[in-house]
């Protein structure tokens, strides 16, 4: 696998007289792949998206024996880490620590004191549907998504809630976001954590993946632009259930509809009596589409498990298990309408012996306010729409990732502080509202 020498590395910011953790690895060989993807023909974006899917295919099928990250022996002896041995030859030097994933460490959650693992019972291949029960099948990875769960709840409690990210514009007349509510989405979430398990042991085997295989961290060569010549950006990399890990590389990701099975995408009815600009745009279209079944046709046949965990994730259990990882900021609406709509449509969970009273209680409590649930998810959904409007309507001035050039620095500051008189505006009915939507503006300073 083409990855960078790693020359120096230091984990400590205390050790280094920059105060700073650092890597120096070789200057990664070909062209960013950003560069040149928009004029690839399909043909070529065929044979990167390939390549990259062999890859996938060796990291689905690695054997590892707990969910956590890679560390070095010494380094996590230093720490006083725990720690879980890595069997295979060569690989003594090596154990499975803390994770570094980034979602245990973004927005403030490095500072919050959670389960970081390593979780290091892990779900056997060969047990037989028989004697599961009898075993600790699947519970390693019940604590490894327990531990998400928890995660968001102490961090909602530890963490200052108003610094959001810029996702959604909370406020009167879209959706108000609290605390109470996040904390009932968090524990709810758990509650129910149990029905939202594939039953299928192989789709939680342990597997290390690279999560962010953009176009900006793959290199190419300049010269036959099909050859990968470096994957960058590996340091967040952790060893989760392969269920989680799975997923198409986002370089084929595209606008508009999306192919999601193994189907041959279709022209429009009516495509040659199009306008011929309408005619290029049903083309594009039917051309990424056709990419990406040729990307699911490929790992359906090579990886049926793989394939397999890619079809879980189209489903309600999947989805509230991947949405409590933004419970914290921006997920609680959605959380709690995911929990909601996996209530009602399995009329036997309540019933469900496993249930305490406090989760019966909250459970009931979620079906009974099925109204509000629904609505605060609707409102919640405006809010993201709201500051993609803000978003459109400012363009290049939009401060993405809260940063903007020097010299455009004023230019923008006068432009959000119209959008935000024309917002308060359009939502505020009272002196309360605009008083509100003052605290909840996310772009002052």
């Amino acid at each position: 696998m083409p990855v960078p020498k790693v020359y120096d590395w230091c984990s400590h910011a205390d050790r280094t007289p920059v105060q700073a953790e650092y890597i120096i690895m070789e200057k990664a060989n070909g062209v960013l792949l950003s560069t040149i993807l928009p004029k690839m023909d399909i043909k070529k974006r065929w044979a990167i998206a390939r390549v990259v899917a062999d890859y996938q295919i060796q990291w689905a099928d690695a054997p590892w024996e707990a969910y956590g990250s890679l560390y070095y022996r010494a380094d996590v002896a230093a720490n006083n880490y725990a720690a879980s041995d890595v069997q295979g030859t060569h690989l003594e030097r090596f154990v499975i620590g803390p994770t570094t994933a980034r979602t245990y460490n973004e927005r403030g959650k490095i500072s919050v004191k959670c389960d970081l693992g390593p979780c290091t019972t892990v779900p056997s291949p060969t047990t037989s549907a028989k004697d599961e029960a009898d075993t600790t099948v699947g519970n390693s990875a019940l604590d490894y998504f327990k531990a998400i769960g928890e995660r968001e709840l102490a961090s909602i409690n530890q963490l200052d809630l108003s610094l959001r990210p810029p996702i959604s514009i909370f406020g009167p007349g879209v959706y108000e976001s609290n605390k109470r509510r996040k904390i009932k989405a968090a524990e709810s979430y758990l509650d129910v954590l149990p029905l939202l398990m594939p039953k299928d042991p192989d789709l939680l085997k342990p597997c290390l993946w690279h999560p962010d295989l953009h176009d900006e961290n793959i290199f190419v060569s300049p010269d036959d632009q099909t050859e990968v010549m470096a994957i960058i950006d590996w340091q967040s990399v952790e060893i989760a259930p392969l269920l989680s890990q799975a997923g198409k590389p986002p370089f084929i990701a595209h606008k508009g509809p999306q192919a999601t099975g193994l189907d041959r995408p279709q022209l429009p009815s009516g495509f040659e009596s199009l306008p011929k600009n309408e005619q290029r745009q049903a083309q594009d279209l039917w051309l990424k589409q056709s990419l990406v079944v040729l990307y699911n046709t490929l790992i359906s046949q090579r990886s049926p498990k793989l394939w397999q965990c890619m079809e879980y994730q189209r489903t309600l259990e999947y989805q509230s298990l991947s949405v409590a990882n933004i419970i914290l900021f921006e997920g609680e609406a959605t959380c709690l309408r995911m929990i909601l709509d996996l209530l009602e449509s399995h009329e036997d969970v309540m019933e469900d012996d496993t249930l305490n009273a406090a989760s019966r209680r909250r459970l009931w409590a979620l079906i009974s306010n099925r109204d509000l649930i629904r609505k605060d998810a609707q409102d919640a959904e405006r809010a993201v729409e709201v500051m993609a409007e803000v978003r459109s309507i400012m363009g290049e001035l939009y401060p993405l990732h809260g940063q903007v050039s020097h010299g455009r620095y004023h230019e923008t500051k006068e432009a959000l502080r119209k959008m935000k008189e024309q917002i308060i505006g359009q939502y505020a009915q009272t002196e309360q509202d605009r008083l509100a939507w003052q605290r909840a503006w996310p772009f002052d300073d």
